[in-house]
């Protein structure tokens, strides 16, 4: 007997550790997205870097050097010398930024020093550069360029001072701007549509429209921070006009500022510019450091980013502390998990469940040979959904251990899009305006789920421990005895849920964990149900069973057949 239990002891035992560690490695998360599947997918596909030799083959050295800028060594030496020859060879190409027909003829026209600022904005300030821009617009057989530059006479600004103004020349610098963007067929055909809209709207009134100066506020918050060729090459990647404001939105942000290398380089590797904005808005900082990863590995682990929508993981402290040789393995999964993520998380579920399983048979041999006999049978229901409710547990815990930000979930805030013209202009202060939308709190969802289960298993248990009694060949009233001796263990889960609760509390309280007060609560709450059903519905019936047959003077077949004792009914019942 003892030897049959040490080697199911050791199976069992090697059985639970080697599925723990299949679904420790195993590169799939439900809130995060693993370096290694990132990597998978960037096999074979272009790099930033790829992508600064595309752009320097067709001389636009400002997207390439902006690009170069994502890259964390910057270009090699051989790329920045090519860019040199070409600003070299094309002393324009230093403010336009590359091949730009339209802008160019407007740089010979005025005067320039090749190491000025080539951002598109600032270089229109000056008067004589934007009268020169009128000018040379003025005779585009453009439609919306000619409306555009009407617009440069209507009231009604609400952020921006008027351009006939003293203090109008950021708007007259941007109407020019994005007159000049439709001249050069940059803008898409949706885009372009949606401006010709907005244009004659608020020209038909007399007065500017809100969406005219929504989309203006976005050529703005670009247009000073890219030259010409740069702003056109991503003008040209937006798929319609809100995405073009929610760009300009994203990146009028500080953070979102300081990391344009990062998006631009992004952006014109997927050409998914929607994507990535949504992604970004989304994620906040996670998103820009999974992005960064991604770009260094190529345009395939960016797209792949994007796919899964999840922030990068980090290894749980848990992981970090084991050993490099434990944790090693996720090499060989990385394949399947990249081209198979559904199956990848059932799988990593399975070997956490399969481990939490044998590990609850382990304690039940253990309790066997304690008990000296067989505690319920392997084939009963009650025990193997006992066991399963063990294993979900501890696939839970596992699984919080391996990632947890299973257990962070914070709000997020939709990219706002302030203009502060006292950046560009002087002491101009614009109002601004924010919205907000919280994300719907699923931590509290994962916590009631696994209260759920922890009160089910007890309830199963305490079914298990009624079903024993039940098969015990003894008399009624020695049934009714045991019965009393287990009332601790049938009230187990009013103090489980009391403790759940309390628990629960503290860690919100400690901002731990981000629920609400709900999560908590129903850890008793979900007690005092479970333990009402055990006790209302399957206790009580049984316990008047046997009141009404030890009352009856009857006596089960068991009693009956233990005449060797020396006891019969009479004796039980006095």
């Amino acid at each position: 007997m003892r030897i049959r239990f040490f080697i199911d002891a050791f199976i069992l035992l090697w059985a639970m550790v080697l599925l723990a560690w299949l679904g420790m490695v195993m590169p799939v998360h439900f809130r995060a997205v693993s370096p290694l599947v990132l990597e998978e997918a960037a096999r074979g596909t272009p790099t930033a870097t790829d992508l600064v030799d595309e752009l320097l083959a067709a001389g636009r050295v400002g997207p390439a050097a902006l690009v170069g800028e994502s890259l964390p060594r910057g270009m090699e030496e051989a790329q920045r010398q090519r860019a040199s020859r070409l600003r070299a060879g094309n002393p324009a190409y230093s403010i336009s930024g590359g091949p730009a027909p339209y802008f160019i003829q407007f740089l010979d026209s005025v005067s320039y020093h090749p190491e000025e600022a080539a951002e598109l904005i600032p270089f229109l300030l000056p008067r004589e550069r934007r009268e020169v821009m009128a000018g040379f617009l003025a005779h585009s057989s453009n439609e919306l360029v000619r409306d555009l530059l009407r617009t440069r006479e209507l009231p009604g600004w609400a952020r921006f001072l008027p351009a006939y103004s003293e203090a109008g020349h950021p708007l007259d610098a941007t109407i020019l701007s994005a007159a000049l963007l439709e001249q050069s067929g940059r803008f898409p055909a949706p885009v372009s549509r949606r401006l010709r809209e907005i244009t004659r709207e608020s020209l038909a009134a007399e007065s500017a429209s809100r969406d005219l100066e929504r989309f203006l506020l976005g050529v703005f918050s670009l247009g000073k921070r890219m030259s010409f060729a740069s702003l056109a090459e991503l003008v040209a990647h937006c798929p319609d006009a809100d995405t073009f404001y929610r760009v300009a939105a994203l990146l009028h942000q500080e953070e979102g500022g300081a990391r344009l290398p990062e998006f631009y380089a992004a952006a014109l590797l997927t050409d998914d510019l929607a994507g990535l904005v949504e992604y970004l808005r989304f994620q906040r900082e996670d998103g820009w450091r999974a992005l960064r990863l991604a770009l260094t590995l190529g345009e395939g682990a960016v797209r792949e980013l994007l796919t899964f929508d999840k922030p990068l993981y980090e290894p749980s402290p848990l992981l970090s502390g084991l050993s490099a040789h434990i944790t090693r393995g996720g090499e060989f999964f990385q394949g399947f998990a990249q081209r198979n993520p559904r199956s990848a998380l059932a799988a990593k579920l399975a070997a956490f469940f399969g481990s939490g399983f044998a590990l609850a048979v382990l304690f039940s041999r253990v309790a066997e040979v304690s008990h000296r006999r067989p505690v319920a049978s392997y084939r009963n229901p009650l025990f193997l959904a006992s066991n399963a409710a063990v294993a979900f547990i501890v696939a839970v815990l596992l699984w919080v251990a391996v990632e947890p930000e299973l257990l962070h979930f914070q709000e997020n805030r939709e990219a706002v899009l302030r203009i502060d013209l006292a950046s560009v202009v002087g002491p101009v202060s614009l109002p601004s305006h924010e919205s907000e939308s919280d994300m719907i709190d699923q931590v509290t969802l994962l916590i009631l789920l696994l209260f759920f289960v922890t009160q089910l298993a007890i309830f199963v248990f305490c079914m298990i421990r009624i079903r024993e009694v039940k098969k015990q060949s003894a008399h009624p009233e020695l049934k009714i005895r045991l019965l009393e001796n287990e009332e601790h263990l049938f009230d187990l889960g009013l103090y489980v849920g009391l403790g759940g609760t309390v628990a629960a509390l503290i860690l919100v309280v400690l901002n731990v964990v981000e629920a609400s007060l709900m999560a908590a609560y129903a850890s008793t709450l979900f007690g005092i149900i479970f333990v009402a059903l055990l006790k209302v519905i399957f206790l009580r019936p049984y316990r008047r069973q046997l009141i009404l047959l030890s009352g009856n003077g009857q006596t089960s077949a068991a009693p009956a057949r233990a005449g060797k004792s020396g006891r019969n009914v009479s004796n039980f019942m006095g």
